[in-house]
């Protein structure tokens, strides 16, 4: 069975921009703020944000938001000034890492997406084979979405790119009207908001994967 691809049309990119809106808040906004600012945001009071020390090192943390529908994962970057670029999002659980009902496997592909934007990959190839392995199996959405112009991606040694799931190049004709947002290096986390956002409300059918087959 192939990897879980996008769908055409606009209904996988309302995650996509959800995901990217919360990063691009995330990367902009206190910790004290954050909660605040998107219970606003999405007129939900009850929606919370946690802190989260991953143990990697001090400052790679990450923030969970959970509004007792979904709870979204962002991993921030090793320094301030870094995107946040990894993100876990409708993982469901009490606590973040368990499942309050039995999950079988052909469910969890409705349970859980790995989304990230421009990633870089996270181990070599070997790792990578792997982990695109257990996505296949179990169609979990794993898509990574790159602008063109986004000059890390020529940052990464060729072992270490990610070649996890689907990456997408998102079309110019979208891109090219937030030119601004995405800052020098392509690389911001708002352009890419604000790309997901038209495609969640236009959609554009010829997106397509850079790796067809879910591997380099």
């Amino acid at each position: 069975m192939p990897l879980a691809e996008l769908t055409p049309g606009t209904s996988d990119w309302h995650d996509v921009k959800h995901a990217a809106l919360i990063l691009w808040k995330a990367s902009q906004i206190s910790d004290v703020t954050l909660q605040n600012n998107l219970r606003n945001r999405y007129m939900n009071s009850a929606l919370t944000t946690i802190d989260i020390h991953t143990g990697i090192n001090r400052c790679r943390t990450a923030i969970l938001v959970h509004d007792h529908k979904t709870i979204v994962i962002a991993f921030q970057g090793s320094a301030d000034d870094e995107i946040h670029m990894n993100l876990w999002t409708d993982r469901k659980g009490s606590n973040w890492w368990d499942l309050p009902y039995p999950a079988s496997d052909h469910t969890l592909g409705s349970l859980i997406q790995h989304l990230t934007f421009a990633s870089t990959g996270a181990g070599d190839m070997g790792y990578i084979t792997l982990l695109n392995e257990l996505y296949e199996r179990y169609q979990i959405r794993a898509w990574d979405f790159l602008n063109h112009w986004d000059l890390t991606r020529l940052l990464p040694p060729y072992h270490f790119r990610c070649w996890r799931g689907h990456r997408y190049t998102l079309p110019h004709e979208v891109t090219h009207q937030f030119r601004a947002r995405f800052g020098p290096l392509g690389h911001s986390i708002q352009g890419y908001y604000q790309a997901a956002e038209w495609m969640a409300e236009y959609g554009l059918d010829q997106i397509r994967s850079a790796y067809p087959s879910g591997y380099a």
